[in-house]
């Protein structure tokens, strides 16, 4: 009995603060005018709800690969490959977010874990000599790891349930 409904993610078809939670992930990478889709997300939320944001991570060892892929492209084979591009920086997308309209209230770095430490008995030997080191650089410095996640909150949380219109209790 749902409805289906396939959406711009810059022209979302809900009413203003219709929701108290939105997530957004790996999805902003794909979004050419992911500013206006950041507004978007802000006009549905109402005060005080929070957004949950992840984002490639330009910065990261990945990222600073895929980048070099791409400027390597450009240079010899003239095309233009720009994955690199549609990533961001941890600045980039606090500064979005602020732009926005919504205050960036937690943000952690993910998916630290090298592509070579896949494989399980790999992942555990690591994790056992090195998992609170990695732990520890991805709370300190919130900006590494392959994904940024970011949790933002609309408005003042002093303002959290109520709508536009509402009167005070």
């Amino acid at each position: 009995g749902g409805t289906f409904a396939a959406a711009d993610a810059t022209h979302l078809p809900f009413k203003d603060c219709s929701f108290d939670k939105v997530s957004c992930s790996e999805v902003l990478e794909h979004v050419p005018e992911y500013k206006k889709a950041l507004k978007e997300i802000n006009r549905v939320l109402k005060p005080g709800a929070k957004a949950v944001v992840t984002i490639p991570n330009r910065h990261s060892l990945k990222g600073i690969t895929k980048g070099y892929h791409s400027f390597m492209n450009r240079v010899f084979n003239r095309c233009d490959l720009h994955p690199y591009d549609e990533w961001k920086t941890r600045e980039e997308l606090k500064t979005a977010l602020r732009k926005s309209g919504l205050e960036v209230q937690e943000e952690l770095g993910v998916d630290f874990t090298p592509q070579f430490f896949r494989s399980p008995a790999l992942r555990r030997i690591f994790i056992g000599m090195a998992g609170f080191v990695e732990d520890k650089i991805r709370w300190t410095l919130p900006g590494c790891g392959n994904i940024l996640a970011m949790i933002a909150v609309k408005g003042s949380l002093g303002k959290a349930n109520k709508g536009p219109g509402e009167k005070d209790a």
